[in-house]
């Protein structure tokens, strides 16, 4: 099992598996789920998976300060700023993201919004 799984072809079939138990076992942690990867392969392919796990959470951050700031452009200042996530979602850096959700949050009108894009 365990050479099949450190196969190129096997990694893929399991961060398939690791993305479904991250979506659907809510009781999991994530020490719990790193131990239970450390206990079953190899050191190298264990890291390898940590790697896709870790690359998952950031993945999950990400689309929900996404949805987080569409949600409060559309709700502070209607649909029309809307036309601003085509912008927001170019953005990689998670750290912006969460800059342009504050600002979201305490703006008083869309040219704050647009200074921190510009920026």
């Amino acid at each position: 099992m365990r050479e099949a799984v450190e196969s190129e072809g096997g990694l893929r079939f399991l961060e398939k598996i690791l993305r479904y138990v991250s979506n659907t076992a809510d009781s999991i942690t994530r020490d719990e789920l790193k131990n239970l990867v450390k206990e079953s392969f190899s050191h190298e392919k264990g890291g390898l998976v940590m790697t896709i796990a870790e690359k998952m959470r950031k993945e999950g951050y990400r689309q929900g300060i996404l949805e987080a700031i569409e949600m409060g452009l559309s709700i502070k200042f209607g649909d029309e700023s809307l036309k601003m996530m085509s912008l927001i979602r170019r953005i990689r850096k998670s750290e912006k993201l969460d800059a342009i959700k504050n600002t979201v949050r305490h703006a008083k009108d869309l040219s704050e919004l647009r200074a921190i894009l510009e920026s």
